[in-house]
């Protein structure tokens, strides 16, 4: 009787450790996932960001010079890629090859600009 006392004491403390430790090793693995992730989600902002400021850019000189573009077509095909209803065939259909270079320089980054604003909020969203 007295073996098996000592034998459940001996049980209980084993399993008490193991528990700590186990404890401590999620503790730590969790804390560099959330270190990683907040990584991760500062560079995607600072993409974002980035992206944004290059469509931003595109925009204001697609008008600038002698052989700029007319503010009001790009305005409408700004307005057409921000809502999403810009199709490639429409794109290609474009006949000035200006014009059309524009759009499709302003629909790469700023789809690029919106995947990475996504990817912050999914990021946000998973701590």
């Amino acid at each position: 009787m007295h073996l098996n006392k000592l034998t459940k004491t001996i049980d209980y403390a084993k399993a008490k450790m193991e528990s700590l430790f186990t404890v401590k090793a999620k503790n730590t693995q969790i804390n560099k996932e959330l270190k990683n992730t907040t990584d991760l989600i500062i560079a995607q902002r600072k993409a974002a960001s980035k992206y944004q400021g290059y469509v931003d850019k595109l925009a204001k000189n697609a008008t600038k010079g002698k052989k700029g573009l007319k503010q009001s077509e790009v305005n409408k095909y700004i307005k057409l890629i921000k809502n999403g209803s810009l199709t490639k065939d429409a794109i290609k259909s474009i006949k000035n090859e200006k014009l059309k270079t524009f759009v499709e320089n302003y629909q790469t980054y700023h789809d690029k600009a919106v995947d990475a604003k996504k990817a912050v909020q999914e990021n946000i969203a998973f701590v």
